[in-house]
């Protein structure tokens, strides 16, 4: 899978202080996958060590061919998770080859 990082992802990953390295784990690494029903985008979880502590950090991506072209990447919490099932907001998928 070629991962193409997006202009909003690289300005992301610099503001958050994330190494890309984490956003390659994220996808190599990958347990949990929903698709935003809002922002209309795929999003894919891992754990991942993150300023000194293992966190789940999500990456969200469109599928272009056999590219994927990652949008932005963050922290997020278990209860952040349920919260975006619970309303609707993102469904789960199976994982992505």
């Amino acid at each position: 899978m070629k991962l193409i990082f997006t202009d909003h992802l690289k300005s992301r990953l610099k503001l958050r202080d994330i190494p890309v390295k984490n956003v390659e784990n994220i996808f190599k690494n990958a347990k949990e996958f929903y698709w935003d029903n809002l922002r209309q985008h795929h999003v894919v979880i891992s754990k991942v060590t993150y300023k000194g502590s293992v966190r789940k950090m999500l990456a969200a991506y469109d599928t272009i061919g056999n590219e994927t072209e990652v949008i932005t990447a963050h922290p997020i919490t278990d209860a952040e998770i349920k919260k975006r099932l619970v309303l609707g907001r993102w469904t789960h998928e199976k994982k992505q080859d």
